[in-house]
């Protein structure tokens, strides 16, 4: 069974950063880049502009610290890259990842190669690549599928769309994506093919930062996607009426 690895120095975790991957390191790293927290408690990061690998284990994750509790989501590629993103499926970022995983032009078994962005509204989302093409989702506008859509509802005097069936739509069909994954583990080959920048920084403790954001590096493809790559990947907006999903 692949590991999450917590507890391995060798693990690269990643967490997305202002439309980049970004792993926290030590002030002394070669291409270290100082960030101050919300918190005031400044940090040092590497910046990659993507990840690559076999997916070798999802898992939503609910932690506690400092009194707080906070959701990821997590992909680890190759038993080696672990990508953790906040929120569970109540985040559109989240949701959209999950989207693409479920396209039937996905195989969840081969090399994927994730690419996180900023969108023209300035939030980050994570485009998935596969043979270097972008992946036709599940569900979009056009063609909804089954996905449940928002509702419209009343709430203390005010209209607002409620997600919540869509939600445990995405919580659902993860948790036979996390499943599927599981099932292919005797029968998989770990790339090992992409390879990590010549240094390797060291891994600190991590622990959620007071502004929910959790910090964590990224393994680089061998070329470059292109922009018809990154168009195919699909674009998405957070306004109710233009979401895709």
């Amino acid at each position: 069974m692949a590991t999450l690895g917590e507890n391995r120095s060798d693990m690269v975790y990643l967490s997305l950063i202002n439309g980049k991957f970004a792993q926290r390191v030590n002030a002394d790293i070669v291409g270290a880049k100082q960030r101050e927290l919300k918190s005031g408690r400044i940090v040092y990061e590497k910046s990659y502009a993507h990840a690559a690998g076999i997916v070798t284990n999802l898992e939503l994750r609910s932690n506690e610290y400092e009194g707080k509790v906070f959701k990821s989501m997590c992909i680890t590629l190759d038993d080696e890259i672990q990508i953790q993103l906040s929120g569970s499926m109540d985040n559109h970022q989240n949701k959209d990842i999950v989207n693409t995983l479920l396209s039937p032009d996905c195989d969840i078994t081969s090399k994927l190669v994730f690419i996180p962005t900023k969108a023209e509204k300035g939030y980050s989302q994570v485009l998935i690549l596969q043979n270097n093409k972008g992946i036709r989702r599940f569900s979009n506008k056009a063609n909804p599928n089954d996905v449940p859509q928002p509702e419209e509802v009343d709430k203390m005097g005010a209209r607002v769309w409620d997600w919540t069936k869509q939600d445990e739509w995405y919580y659902a069909k993860f948790q036979i994506l996390a499943q599927e994954v599981q099932k292919n583990e005797p029968n998989r080959e770990l790339t090992n093919s992409i390879p990590m920048q010549q240094e390797v920084a060291p891994q600190q403790e991590v622990k959620p930062d007071s502004d929910g954001m959790e910090e964590f590096p990224d393994r680089i493809q061998e070329e470059e996607p292109t922009k018809e790559d990154l168009k195919n990947g699909g674009e998405k907006d957070v306004n109710p009426s233009d979401i895709p999903f």
